[in-house]
């Protein structure tokens, strides 16, 4: 029996069936032999166990995420903010520098001048950390 559209219009079957018989005749008769509530029993398990291997694949690969993550963390983000905490006080000594040769005033400059070097202990510290 060829599975054709006329053949389907003509016995008004589904589709499936008519397929299913013109190309594995024994299917349905080894499907006949059991009752509906073990192929619904044995459909369900099926999707349980295909269920159950998609959620542990999917168990691993955030395991994997995490060990990324965790080396992201570790890693990179002190690497990060150190530069930011550098570019701040990059600025910041620029600043300080402008400051101080724009002031006339010793006083002023030798407070400047004390700003300065506690910035570059900072930004020594901060480099050594």
């Amino acid at each position: 029996m060829a599975c054709s559209m006329t053949t389907f219009r003509k016995r008004r079957l589904p589709i499936l069936s008519i397929c299913a018989v013109a190309h594995f005749p024994g299917v349905i008769a080894m499907l006949s032999r059991y009752s509906i509530r073990s192929k619904l029993v044995a459909v369900i398990s099926l999707l349980l166990l295909v269920f159950g291997g998609t959620g542990m694949l999917a168990i691993s690969n955030m395991r994997l995420i995490q060990g990324d993550v965790a080396d992201f963390q570790s890693r990179w983000l002190p690497a990060v903010r150190l530069l930011g905490n550098l570019r701040a006080y990059t600025i910041r000594y620029g600043r300080v520098v402008r400051d101080h040769i724009l002031e006339s005033d010793s006083a002023k400059k030798a407070s400047a001048e004390k700003l300065l070097a506690d910035l570059t202990r900072d930004i020594e510290r901060e480099g050594a950390a």
